[in-house]
């Protein structure tokens, strides 16, 4: 299968939320990270968790998925997380995923690597609102420049517990 490698990023300490366990914290009826997880599969050859010594207890919750496998992060942050991914995992064009985006489509990954890959930039990244997302693009080992490309979608950005009932209610509108 072609397309990119795909990292989804699970390794931080979850402290607006409560706790490391916050990627396999449900809203919407699935884990969180099962939605950056899901759509990442139906684009790239291969998706990989970048966990943490603090999240690592949890990855027994990947098991299920095909095409996924783990990779070790530091725990140090999810900047530092992102560099160690890109030094890793030498595969390019690389997709880069946080691992609490409710709402995430495989349209909306498309559409986000539909202007990376027609971009100049070496490092893409999406945000909705004005605001960053976690999803970004590296087409090579440059980080810089980078171009920032806005979306409209209606997708939950899961930093606290607050945003879970944003969540939950993005999920009842959806359902209609």
């Amino acid at each position: 299968m072609e397309g990119p490698v795909a990292v989804v990023m699970a390794g931080g300490a979850g402290s607006r939320f409560g706790g490391p366990h916050k990627p396999f914290a449900r809203a919407c009826g699935r884990p969180l990270i099962d939605w950056p997880i899901s759509a990442a599969l139906a684009v790239a050859r291969k998706v990989l968790v970048m966990l943490s010594p603090l999240t690592a207890a949890y990855a027994g919750e990947l098991l299920g998925y095909p095409r996924v496998g783990a990779l070790m992060g530091s725990g140090a942050g999810y900047g530092a997380d992102v560099w160690l991914a890109a030094r890793l995992v030498r595969a390019r064009p690389l997709l880069v995923l946080p691992g609490d985006l409710v709402g995430l489509t495989p349209d909306m990954v498309r559409q986000l690597l539909g202007a990376a890959m027609s971009s100049g930039e070496p490092l893409v990244t999406a945000r909705v609102g004005g605001e960053y997302v976690g999803l970004s693009v590296i087409k090579s080992d440059a980080f810089s420049p980078w171009r920032d490309v806005d979306f409209s979608w209606d997708v939950v950005n899961v930093n606290g517990v607050e945003d879970l009932a944003r969540a939950e209610r993005l999920c009842e509108a959806a359902r209609g």
